[in-house]
């Protein structure tokens, strides 16, 4: 998974950032400070409202960063959480495929 992959989902994305956020006990403002992120800017990709791939991409990476994730970690939370039925899922014996 790459950064840039995650834009299309940056709605959910947003929603997990600011899990994250909480949990690792960060303020916006302090926040918006480690990671060298403008408090609008920040805003907007909370509220999952950036509409600029570009600056979506760059800020990304510094939130990865300071959270100390990688874009696939990031997605595979995501997924997760959207779709939490696929963790359970296991590859049956006799796949319809193989014959």
């Amino acid at each position: 998974m790459r950064v840039d992959e995650l834009f299309e989902h940056r709605s959910v994305v947003a929603e997990q950032i600011k899990k994250c956020l909480r949990e690792k006990g960060f303020t916006k403002v302090s926040f918006a400070k480690k990671a060298y992120i403008s408090r609008p800017t920040l805003d907007k990709l909370l509220n999952g409202t950036i509409t600029s791939k570009s600056t979506f991409d760059k800020h990304i990476q510094k939130i990865l960063d300071v959270l100390n994730m990688s874009a696939t970690e990031m997605f595979k939370t995501i997924s997760e959480r959207v779709f939490p039925f696929i963790k359970n899922l296991q590859p049956s014996k006799e796949s319809s495929f193989s014959k």
